[in-house]
C-alpha cells in the first residue's frame, strides 16, 4: 500500500473541516428562513442550536436550544438537563 504524503493528508483534512462548516452555515441560513416562517418550529431551534455549536458558537446554541426545549423539543430539554442548564 503507498503512503499518501502527510502535507497531502493535512489538505484533505482542511478541505473536509472547510467543506463541514460551509454546509454547517448553509443549515443556520437555512434554518433562520424556517423559523422565520414558523417561530415556533422547536425542531429548527434544536438543530440549529446544534449547527453553532459545531461551529463554537456555544451562546447562541444554548439560546436556540433553551428556546427549542420552552417550545416542548424532547431532544433539547434531555441535552439541556444533562448539562444542568435550566430553561
Amino acid at each position: 500500500m503507498k503512503k499518501i504524503p502527510k502535507s497531502l493528508f493535512a489538505s484533505v483534512i482542511l478541505i473536509l473541516i472547510l467543506f463541514f462548516q460551509v454546509s454547517t452555515q448553509q443549515a443556520i441560513h437555512d434554518y433562520n428562513k424556517v423559523i422565520e416562517l414558523n417561530p415556533i418550529d422547536a425542531l429548527a431551534y434544536c438543530t440549529r442550536g446544534f449547527a453553532y455549536s459545531i461551529l463554537g458558537n456555544e451562546e447562541q446554541a444554548l439560546n436556540d436550544l433553551k428556546i427549542a426545549a420552552r417550545l416542548g423539543d424532547k431532544v433539547a430539554e434531555y441535552y439541556l438537563r444533562e448539562k444542568g442548564i435550566s430553561w
